[in-house]
């Protein structure tokens, strides 16, 4: 299996490939963060360094119809041995590092719609780097009082107490630029009767 590896900035523009990168084990989470570990030789160090610096995009793209696996480069990072360890979080990160308003007030909303609606408060703010996508409109109606809340609680809240609904961030290459965007919907996935993952 080989892995395409592009490195962007803190908003997405794509910096450069690092080909040299070990990738383990590549963990996508349903309604969490995902996280992986990379680890480059030494030598390398100084040409790729800038590359893996704190806050920057990281997009993996795979051969093997795996879907494309996304994130931020985050602590802790390790000097080991001949070899310098960084931490991926995957694109659900960045709804951690997002906070909603002071004191906004959504009335009779579906989760994903509120979701949607909160997502697109945070970029009117500042841009979080995530686009909301279309919203599921199913599910009960909420009302809530936010304030300063993560988006990823916020997330985790709709999904988990006031739903079954399931969140995720998917990242894709446009344009050179490494986007994110977030899915609040009914139910990930599919059903596929007879079918085993083999690797």
């Amino acid at each position: 299996m080989a892995i395409n590896i592009l490195v962007g900035d803190a908003g997405g523009n794509i910096l450069g490939e690092v080909p040299l990168l070990h990738i383990e084990q590549v963990v996508w989470r349903n309604n969490g963060v995902g996280q992986t570990t990379a680890t480059l030789p030494l030598l390398n160090l100084t040409r790729y360094e800038p590359l893996l610096r704190f806050g920057n995009t990281v997009l993996l793209q795979f051969d093997n119809g795996l879907p494309n696996w996304g994130g931020i480069v985050d602590t802790p990072r390790s000097w080991q041995a001949g070899f310098f360890q960084v931490n991926l979080y995957s694109g659900e990160q960045l709804l951690e590092q997002r906070l909603t308003g002071k004191n906004e007030i959504y009335r009779q909303y579906s989760v994903g719609d509120l979701f949607r609606s909160a997502v697109v408060a945070a970029n009117a703010r500042a841009h979080t780097g995530v686009e909301a996508a279309t919203p599921w409109y199913g599910g009960d109606l909420q009302d809530l009082d936010l304030h300063f809340k993560p988006l990823l609680d916020l997330a985790t809240e709709l999904t988990g107490d006031l739903s079954t609904a399931d969140f995720y961030v998917t990242p894709v290459e446009s344009d050179g630029r490494i986007t994110f965007t977030a899915y609040l919907v009914n139910r990930r996935g599919a059903d596929l009767y007879g079918v085993s993952l083999v690797e």
